[in-house]
């Protein structure tokens, strides 16, 4: 059973309303020009007792992920945020394939602009204040901050849409010509692929997928062993995969296109429960990686390995 039709992701990843604020302070601290992310990152901790935290793999990446929901009124002030970031960081054949699908992408490489931080704030008191958005009822795809540990090519599922019971059409565009499939019981994600390098930057590539139907009984092998599993029906667009580099603390910026269309619709717009509709934007943040080719070059080495045969 896979996380994007786990019927506990959204529980699971509608964090509290503390750590709401915390995350959105940690990211709006770079708007401001903190030097750091975290207010709490100089601050010496005492020792905690108990069991150690389990240490991170070598080839390990953190990242940090933030959805938003935009209402009609941000929709001036982020056509100007696109003139702030970079869009030369995605590969301009696959910025032509995404744009004609109603996708955007683009790499923030300084500060994470003004309206940005201020967005996050302002949904940071929505879910202080709005059970709603506390419970995740409030739209489909609710406002949330997420951390995830993704090892050196292997998937790691982000939900943007939990499983609806409603129909949802989908349409794309391939070399101009548009083709579209009805699912049922539907679930919209990403499958984040993370390939770090030794000199401190990773590169990021997420696929589109879309998982639908009941549960089946299937056998998989996994090192050398025969095992039962259950899966639904999937379809995965790799045509549409974004593909970038970032450094610490850059952050991948991605979201619909001005025309709803293609997959990007279904995928960065949402319904609220007042029946109004809004933008979704997507914010992944590298935090952190493990691999340093200066001191334990033997390390790099055994992640590019892993990265070309995941498990």
């Amino acid at each position: 059973m896979t996380a994007c039709s786990d019927p506990e992701t959204l529980a699971q990843r509608t964090i509290s309303r503390r750590g709401w604020l915390a995350g959105v302070m940690s990211w709006s601290c770079a708007a401001v020009g903190c030097g750091t992310w975290s207010a709490r990152t100089h601050h010496v901790q005492a020792p905690v007792k108990g069991l150690p935290s389990p240490k991170m793999a070598p080839d390990a990446v953190s990242l940090d992920v933030v959805f938003l929901r935009l209402d009609a009124s941000a929709e001036e002030r982020l056509q100007g945020i696109w003139q702030e970031v970079n869009e030369q960081s995605i590969e301009i054949g696959s910025r032509r394939r995404l744009d004609a699908n109603g996708v955007r992408a683009a790499v923030i490489h300084g500060e994470l602009p003004a309206d940005i931080a201020r967005w996050a704030d302002e949904a940071a008191a929505r879910v202080r204040d709005d059970l709603m958005e506390q419970t995740g009822m409030a739209a489909d795809v609710p406002s949330f901050v997420q951390k995830l540990q993704c090892r050196a090519g292997r998937a790691k599922e982000l939900t943007v849409r939990p499983t609806r019971t409603e129909p949802i059409s989908i349409l794309r565009t391939i070399d101009g010509r548009v083709v579209g499939k009805t699912y049922t019981d539907a679930a919209l994600c990403f499958q984040i692929r993370t390939y770090p390098k030794g000199d401190g930057s990773c590169r990021l590539r997420l696929t589109p997928e879309v998982q639908y139907g009941p549960f089946q009984s299937t056998f998989i092998v996994r090192d050398a062993a025969l095992r039962r599993d259950y899966q639904r029906g999937r379809d995965s667009w790799e045509d549409l995969a974004i593909e970038a580099s970032l450094v610490q603390r850059q952050v991948l910026m991605i979201t619909g296109t001005p025309a709803r269309m293609g997959v990007g619709d279904p995928f960065f717009w949402t319904e609220t429960a007042a029946k109004t509709r809004e933008r979704v934007l997507l914010l992944i943040r590298l935090a952190h990686t493990q691999l340093d080719e200066r001191f334990a070059p033997e390390l790099t080495e055994a992640a590019s390995r892993a990265a070309e045969n995941p498990l």
